[in-house]
């Protein structure tokens, strides 16, 4: 992969992973290997600071999805769990 495709594939996850939520057609294990991809694609310091971001993004969005599990909701807009006893 050239410098070029990996600047592009960091723009197109950068634009992406900020707008998936946890209940996303494609599941953040797919997004996670895309990032590893180009993570052993990136050559330049800032682009590896970026895929790090990227990362963080990443884990971040997992661990609220395994909270929204927790809870019994699906992680979906305006998702509200049913009040016990109703």
């Amino acid at each position: 992969m050239d410098h070029y495709q990996v600047e592009k594939d960091i723009q197109h996850l950068e634009q992406i992973i900020n707008h998936i939520a946890a209940n996303d057609p494609l599941p953040l294990s797919y997004w996670r290997n895309r990032v590893r991809t180009v993570a052993a694609e990136a050559i330049v310091p800032a682009q590896r600071g970026r895929v790090n971001r990227l990362i963080e993004a990443l884990e971040t969005l997992e661990a609220r999805s395994k909270a929204l599990r927790a809870q019994g909701t699906d992680g979906a807009p305006g998702a509200l769990q049913e009040p016990e006893g109703s």
